[in-house]
């Protein structure tokens, strides 16, 4: 299970992150959060003894997203905000043995599911299409002293009390600001929890529930990849792989991708270049035309991988076709290991990448 946290981890390495504040979820929010996912209960001994030595090790690699307000099993912790790990639908051993709910979104909708055909035509194409748009205007606009990125996740909170453990799912906004010294800060403001089984992530009216800032001195705050983000398509691979190394599957490509878009600027030149670079792994298939879960079209590519820990997963990210940014990356278990009783497909994990440019201040 510690495998397919951190295989499916788009922040593998991060240590800078802030502990977000605690939060508190209603009691009648296990009634409502979702259906309920198997009839199988596990033992805190069983799977939840599994978990206790996976969860406590992401705590301490990263920083921990809310738990609730009341008595908890603070060994159980969140899957934490720095990972954005969602493990949708897992069926987890309460202090009663029933087993615990989660509302987790619907799959999104492929446009080929099956059948699908290699992407690498697809993908140089519109890689194509870019560098011809890039030929007639060049210039691209970099003023501002602080790059900014500004993405939504999902975070997992695990808690018992009262005879159960309740497993609620939470939405996160992360904006990041950073200087070429490594000066920067860091938001990251919980969300009020959204509808389970549905395919939008709009935002709510109103204020988040809780924000936590972090700042961060002279080089403090690095990105994933050295900068300027490599043009070429063979210093750009080498600089992925050295992310998410090559020799664990092709899905490694797509996560070292979703890393890079997360975590700073990534200009036109990059952004042809990681669509040639992604053109050329073996095994990545093109999905179609897919909408995000803020309703927004592009191009969407996958990989299916398999292993002995981690089941059956996918990678999915879509780009958008007029500017080749990155919009989503959603993970999935297809089919659970044995060890992980949950209803499959399943969402494990969505970003979603809302905006990226450069700024005079932080905000």
């Amino acid at each position: 299970m510690f495998d397919l946290v951190t295989e499916l981890d788009p922040a593998k390495g991060v240590r800078q992150w802030p502990e977000p504040p605690l939060m508190v979820w209603s009691d009648e929010s296990r009634a409502s959060s979702g259906e309920l996912l198997s009839s199988s209960s596990a033992s805190a001994s069983g799977v939840g003894g599994g978990l206790e030595s996976v969860l406590r090790r992401v705590r301490r690699s990263s920083a921990a997203v809310a738990t609730r307000g009341r008595p908890r099993l603070r060994w159980w912790g969140p899957i934490t905000a720095a990972a954005t790990v969602v493990v949708a639908g897992v069926v987890y051993g309460g202090v009663s043995g029933e087993p615990a709910v989660a509302a987790t979104p619907a799959p999104l909708a492929l446009q080929y599911e099956s059948g699908a055909d290699s992407a690498s035509g697809a993908l140089r194409d519109l890689a194509d299409r870019l560098a011809i748009e890039a030929r007639r205007d060049p210039t691209e606009d970099r003023s501002g002293r602080f790059e900014y990125v500004d993405v939504k996740l999902w975070a997992l909170d695990l808690a018992a009390g009262g005879g159960r453990t309740a497993v609620q799912i939470v939405p996160q906004r992360e904006q990041k600001w950073r200087s070429a010294d490594g000066t920067g800060r860091l938001s990251v403001a919980t969300l009020p929890a959204e509808p389970p089984g549905t395919r939008s992530s709009g935002f709510p009216a109103g204020p988040p529930l809780a924000t936590q800032v972090t700042e961060f001195s002279a080089g403090q705050f690095l990105p994933v990849v050295a900068e300027p983000v490599p043009t070429s398509v063979p210093a750009l691979r080498a600089a992925l792989y050295a992310r998410q190394p090559q020799i664990n599957g092709p899905q490694s490509a797509l996560r070292a991708v979703a890393d890079l878009y997360r975590s700073q600027v990534v200009s036109m030149s990059a952004r042809i270049a990681v669509l040639r670079v992604l053109a050329d792994v073996n095994g990545v298939l093109y999905r179609g035309h897919v909408t995000d879960r803020l309703g927004r079209a592009g191009t969407a590519i996958s990989v299916d991988s398999t292993n002995g820990t981690t089941g059956k997963n996918r990678d999915l990210l879509i780009f958008d076709d007029t500017t080749g940014q990155l919009l989503a990356h959603e993970s999935l278990i297809l089919i659970a290991p044995h060890q992980v009783h949950v209803k499959a497909p399943a969402v494990f994990s969505y970003i979603l990448y809302l905006d990226q440019g450069y700024a005079d201040a932080m905000k």
